[in-house]
């Protein structure tokens, strides 16, 4: 049996967590403009889920209508490929409640499992030199921008 209070304790965290993704969406929608970390971010996802070393033409990146926490990028994997779509989600770090963290992606195969989306957080994203490789495949002018 758990101490009186125990289950509120919780709470706080929790309220500060989602006034933290309240305040990052506004932040999106206010601006206007997809914000360039969460573009960034979700660009580097893609050469993650790509096999092979092969250039990779971006089409678009943009913020899923309705969804100002969720970046679509659309791409082709070969110049005559059909186009492939990355959802790339975004919540609230809890301990930096301005600071936007990766807490969800979708591909063609559906979401990512939990543990790969640590795998990919943790190991590609957070590597500066793993997203520089990466970074080097992307091609086309929604990259540039």
């Amino acid at each position: 049996m758990s101490a009186p209070g125990a289950a509120t304790s919780a709470r706080p965290g929790f309220v500060l967590a989602l006034a933290g993704t309240a305040a990052l969406v506004a932040q999106i929608v206010a601006c206007g403009t997809l914000d360039a970390g969460l573009r960034d971010t979700c660009l580097a996802v893609v050469p993650a889920l790509e096999p092979g070393d092969g250039p990779l033409e971006v089409v678009a990146v943009e913020p899923l209508p309705g969804r100002a926490d969720t970046v679509r990028v659309r791409y082709r994997a070969t110049p005559d490929g059909d186009e492939r779509l990355v959802h790339c989600a975004f919540g609230i770090e809890e301990d930096a409640p301005h600071t936007p963290r990766l807490i969800g992606v979708r591909d063609r195969s559906g979401d990512l499992a939990p543990a790969r989306l640590y795998l990919l957080n943790r190991f590609w994203l957070a590597d500066p030199a793993a997203r520089a490789e990466g970074r080097a495949r992307l091609r086309g002018a929604a990259v540039a921008r």
